[in-house]
């Protein structure tokens, strides 16, 4: 055969396939620009989801209870479904077009999460009002129960349900030794001695702080005024220049009645909430110590006692009995572990089936709903932050359906004092913890958490701020002056209680501000489940 003929049937062999080819690279090229487009969209509107709701926690008096933050969360979810609509707005999409490719939004909160997702009005039983404004069957968006990050526990004596938080705080409800046990409180390990001391982690706790002092806005005075305060169950009350004790209300001032305002008066005056926060956990860790040391991975069980199957969940290593230097708020603490454990199997157990239920009862069109596998980073930002998750899906993209999620921190919030969100106040300006140049100071020092140095608006042109301090440019703004936190060779998990144990030696005085301001911080926050005295 010629050598004409050959190419003639080489090229019209090549050339369709070149030509398929081409078209199914282009296709593939063009489904991944989409996927990266909508992964930025969903992203975007789930940041702006979390600002509304940093907004609304900075800018309430109330958001410690719970119908509060069910407004607030609320609020924030109308948010994010308007800011994603607005982001396929191009594309001719629809608030409530769009809101059918979401199966479910998740706020993971301190000690358990709240799922917005659609739901099924069931009212049976109740006698029905023609003029309710809910039917029952119908099909309603909104926030479903509160669900705790909790775990039941049997072994011998032991049957016990202990909540979780994404601290060191815990919650036991059950029977040991025959009898019922409710109580709550920082688990810290082993203190020094068998009576408390004053110091924890070798750091000595002051039982008088001193006054700590804020800006407000008055409401009487029309003006900005600067007031002592202590902060008591998540709410702040301030002693103003007449003596009065108040907190605010949306705004307004409440004062205190007379026979509680002695007590208010001298915790303002001298606040001793870090001295008490330490004595206190110094008291439920020994109880724990006595009474749950040998309960083991192995010993949790579902709510109908049956062995759970999952990472985290098995051996006979004890949950609350550390040995060595190992401290259970330590990340590689047997404690850390399995609470951490806990806390991906509630969510992750609850929210695929959140996502069956829409797949079965809600879905539309030929799209399969399923829950996606989230990456070990994503779930540590889960684990250790008050966070967002958001999930879309069911979008045609190309020759395949979307199916994304987004997981952004909310790390300004009265919820939960995670250790990073101490900061130290110098010479004017507040600082991070690993702020080098921090190491050489000793006197002055003061922590707050980062919310007391976050703007408060009164209106469109008018704001304040409740502590005078400025950031530091060079650990606040560009972190170009942190110290690395991997200090010990031994265990390198480069992490800031490793940082904090190397710091005490190094200089006391600025641990014992930050430890102080920690225990200040996590005493005054609002519990449902008091801290034990």
């Amino acid at each position: 055969m010629k050598i004409q003929s050959l190419a003639i049937i080489f090229i019209i062999i090549i050339i369709p396939m070149s030509i398929i080819l081409s078209e199914y690279l282009q296709s593939q090229i063009n489904t991944i620009n989409l996927q990266t487009s909508y992964d930025s969209r969903l992203i975007g509107a789930t940041y702006d989801a979390v600002r509304a709701f940093q907004l609304n926690a900075v800018s309430s008096s109330t958001n410690d209870i719970a119908a509060s933050k069910i407004r607030d969360i609320e609020a924030s979810a109308t948010t994010f479904l308007t800011s994603l609509a607005n982001n396929f707005e191009d594309s001719g999409t629809s608030r409530n077009s769009i809101q059918s490719y979401v199966p479910a939004i998740v706020y993971c909160l301190y000690d358990g999460y709240y799922i917005y997702s659609p739901y099924t009005n069931d009212i049976q039983g109740v006698i029905e009002n023609e003029n309710a404004t809910y039917k029952d069957g119908q099909q309603l968006t909104g926030v479903k129960p509160y669900i705790y990050y909790s775990c039941r526990y049997i072994k011998g004596a032991i049957d016990v349900v202990i909540t979780y938080s994404l601290d060191n705080y815990i919650t036991i409800q059950g029977t040991i030794g025959g009898e019922s046990v409710n109580k709550s409180g920082y688990y810290l390990g082993k203190f020094e001695g068998t009576s408390f001391n004053g110091k924890y982690n070798g750091v000595s706790i002051s039982e008088d702080e001193g006054t700590l002092r804020e800006n407000i806005f008055d409401s009487e005075t029309m003006s900005v005024q600067n007031y002592a305060y202590a902060k008591i169950q998540g709410t702040k009350y301030y002693l103003d220049n007449n003596n009065n004790v108040f907190r605010l209300l949306n705004g307004e001032k409440l004062e205190v009645s007379d026979n509680n305002k002695g007590e208010y008066i001298d915790l303002i005056q001298r606040n001793n909430s870090a001295y008490k926060f330490y004595e206190q956990a110094f008291k439920f860790s020994d109880y724990v110590n006595k009474n749950l040391q040998t309960l083991t991975y192995n010993d949790a069980v579902d709510a109908d006692g049956n062995k759970i199957n999952a990472n985290g969940f098995s051996g006979d290593r004890t949950i609350f009995n550390e040995s060595g230097t190992i401290k259970p708020e330590d990340s590689n603490s047997n404690f850390t572990e399995h609470r951490t454990a806990v806390i991906r199997y509630a969510i992750e157990k609850n929210l695929t089936t959140a996502i069956a239920n829409y797949n079965k009862n809600f879905a539309q069109g030929t799209a399969a709903f399923a829950m996606p596998n989230l990456s070990e980073t994503d779930w540590y930002k889960i684990i250790n932050n008050v966070s967002l998750i958001t999930f879309m899906q069911g979008l045609p993209i190309g020759n395949k359906v979307y199916n994304g999620y987004a997981v952004v921190t909310n790390n300004k919030n009265e919820d939960f004092v995670a250790k990073e969100s101490i900061y130290i106040v110098s010479d004017g300006q507040y600082h991070s913890i690993g702020d080098i140049d921090l190491q050489s100071k000793t006197t002055g020092l003061k922590g707050y958490i980062n919310l007391d140095f976050e703007r408060h608006t009164l209106d469109q042109t008018n704001y304040y701020y409740p502590k005078e301090e400025t950031g530091c440019y060079t650990s606040i703004i560009n972190q170009t002056s942190i110290d690395t936190y991997d200090k010990n060779p031994n265990n390198p998990n480069n992490d800031l209680d490793e940082y904090l144990t190397w710091l005490k030696s190094k200089n006391p005085q600025l641990a014992q501000a930050y430890y102080t301001a920690l225990g200040r911080e996590r005493y005054g926050m609002y519990r449902y489940n008091k801290l034990d005295e």
